[in-house]
């Protein structure tokens, strides 16, 4: 069984949760100008945790990757399954046992590291097969200001430490913001100074995961994100909150229906599940302010509240330290017969289904649930098998089977110097992207 993905059905000690009971427009967020400072703040416990300012670049990560083709183009437009494995009415990562730990930001103002760290977590562990916990306080150490873009670029393509090298410390984090004014970390704790170089280096050379690439997400794209769930991955999103978010208790833990753009604070967090009843979906929060929030750090929120607040949702790719690249080459291969390998990138016969091989072998799907396929030696979900389609709005075109797709890329595009060029992508990281450093393969 592929880690992360439970294979559809329901879930023991997920509650029925009650119905949405919908809310009242309210007029849009008035946001701070000044990037990178707090936005008022709320209790959690005894804590007086600062909230960020939901500023338009507060969210926005110019180069992150966007799909080359949209998911229900891909799919033939078929709705409720994730590649060709029934879509789960149930998944909560906290079952596999490969959820990160449940982080406590405290006064600072760090929820765009804290969240980002529990999103390499989820990444690298669902890869290796156990919990994998990457230190926090170093992806804060290298840009120390509250804007998610910031946070993606400063750790991309670089390694991170294990949490239990360099430990999560407000004091330390809070010395380190930046701006530093009377109300940071709730003016209780002293700023404005910088990271120690030394211990930046030393845990550099520690590193434990590799960041890869970030992939932006369709906020409006609700069954895009049940698919990244399905597949196994969190997603990293900012949304905007108030004091009634703050003050989720319970069991089970529900965040209100509501609106809570007027306040313009945001915030930086993870999903990491979701469940599916007569309803509507609820998603799975995994928060940064510890334990007594939510229900040990956890909540639901129904599918409408969360499209109403969200403001951005990215998927991070991360990978242990020493494990070689997932992906080939940035740049299509231009094959005079066969197909791009999804690993290697050369040019090698497609399988007799239609798929890539993927580092010379055709994968089976012996042993594996139904809709699923062994890729590396674990089941994952299967790619969408579509012998031969077009996209209509780019012209690329994609051959799927069971273990990967293949597109098909004519020359101009997306790096392509040939007359035709090809680039597969493994299951279940079957949707090719593109950005500013070339091509890549996501969920």
């Amino acid at each position: 069984m592929f880690p992360g993905f439970p294979g559809g059905g329901g879930a023991s000690g997920i509650p029925s949760l009650p119905g949405f009971a919908g809310f009242p427009t309210l007029p849009g967020s008035t946001v701070s100008a000044l990037t990178g400072r707090t936005c008022g703040f709320g209790m959690v416990a005894q804590t007086r945790v600062p909230l960020d300012c939901m500023t338009p670049e507060y969210g926005e990560i110019p180069w992150a990757h966007l799909l080359v083709i949209n998911r229900k183009v891909l799919s033939g437009g078929r709705s409720g399954f994730v590649g060709d494995s029934p879509e789960p009415t149930v998944v909560d990562h906290r079952q596999s046992g490969l959820e990160g730990p449940m982080r406590d930001q405290g006064s600072v103002g760090s929820c765009t590291a804290v969240s980002f760290a529990a999103a390499v977590d989820h990444s690298v562990a669902r890869t290796v097969g156990r919990a994998v916990a990457v230190s926090a306080l170093h992806v804060w150490s290298r840009y120390h200001t509250p804007i998610m873009e910031k946070a993606a670029t400063s750790s991309r393509a670089k390694g991170l430490t294990a949490e239990a090298s360099w430990p999560y410390d407000t004091r330390q984090a809070c010395s380190w913001m930046t701006p530093c004014s009377s109300d940071s970390c709730g003016g209780q704790l002293a700023c404005g100074g910088v990271p120690d170089a030394r211990r930046v280096a030393q845990a550099d050379a520690q590193a434990i995961a590799l960041v890869g690439d970030v992939t932006r997400l369709d906020i409006n794209d609700m069954d895009g994100f049940r698919a990244v769930i399905s597949k196994g991955q969190d997603i990293w999103f900012a949304m905007a909150v108030d004091n009634s978010f703050m003050n989720v208790r319970g069991a089970p833990a529900i965040v209100p229906d509501g609106d809570f753009r007027a306040a313009g604070s945001g915030h930086a967090m993870v999903l990491a599940g979701f469940k599916t009843q007569s309803n509507g979906t609820y998603f799975l929060i995994h928060n940064s302010w510890g334990t007594s929030w939510g229900e040990s750090g956890y909540a639901w929120i129904h599918e409408t509240t969360l499209r109403k607040n969200l403001r951005s949702a990215y998927v991070i790719d991360a990978r242990a330290a020493g494990a070689p690249a997932p992906n080939p080459s940035p740049t299509p291969t231009s094959c005079t017969s066969g197909v791009a390998d999804s690993v290697t990138g050369k040019c090698a016969p497609a399988c007799s289904d239609g798929s890539p091989q993927a580092n010379g072998t055709c994968p089976s799907a012996s042993g594996c649930p139904s809709g699923q396929v062994n890729m590396f030696g674990f089941c994952v979900p299967g790619s969408p098998q579509r012998p031969q389609q077009t996209d209509p709005a780019t012209g690329v075109r994609t051959t799927c089977g069971f273990a990967g797709c293949t597109y098909f890329l004519s020359s101009g595009q997306y790096g392509c110097t040939q007359p035709m060029c090809t680039y597969s992508c493994p299951a279940p990281k079957y949707n090719l992207t593109h950005g500013p450093d070339g091509l890549s393969c996501s969920e």
